[in-house]
């Protein structure tokens, strides 16, 4: 088998199974691999046969597009790229925590602002009991005047 030859068994096993860009995208790898291995010495014939069977790898390759949900055929003969659930929706995923991690966190907030208010407090306490002292003798002064 030459080249060509596993290219084209490649491209036409691929055909219509797969979007055409997947049968592009590795159309093209394959061929690059070859020419990449025949310039570091492999003949064209080793670099094929260490590769394999061309519809084995293309079956490979239709069933991990299938897997990703890319090549799967409708009714229409068309390939479907796996929009057809959602046709004109925008996909939103969203992300659930368990119960517990909710509870921790609102826990831990609850206790770093609880934290923040006393450090706030333990701060500012001997300024607010020099103002007291200076209220209470302030009226204790006028109630003495009086």
């Amino acid at each position: 088998m030459s080249k060509q030859e596993f290219i084209n068994i490649l491209r036409t096993s691929l055909n219509g199974q797969v979007p055409s860009a997947v049968v592009s995208e590795n159309v093209t790898y394959y061929e690059d691999y070859i020419n990449s291995q025949n310039r570091m010495g492999r003949t064209e014939q080793e670099v094929l046969q260490s590769l394999g069977n061309p519809r084995l790898i293309a079956k490979s390759i239709i069933d991990a597009s299938k897997a990703v949900g890319q090549g799967s055929k409708n009714n229409g003969g068309d390939t479907d790229f796996g929009y057809r659930q959602n046709a004109g929706q925008k996909s939103s995923r969203r992300f659930k925590l368990p119960i517990w991690l909710v509870l921790l966190l609102v826990f831990l907030a609850i206790f770093l602002i609880i934290g923040i208010v006393m450090r706030l407090l333990f701060f500012l306490a001997p300024l607010i009991m020099v103002a007291f002292l200076i209220v209470f003798l302030v009226k204790l002064f006028r109630d003495w005047l009086n």
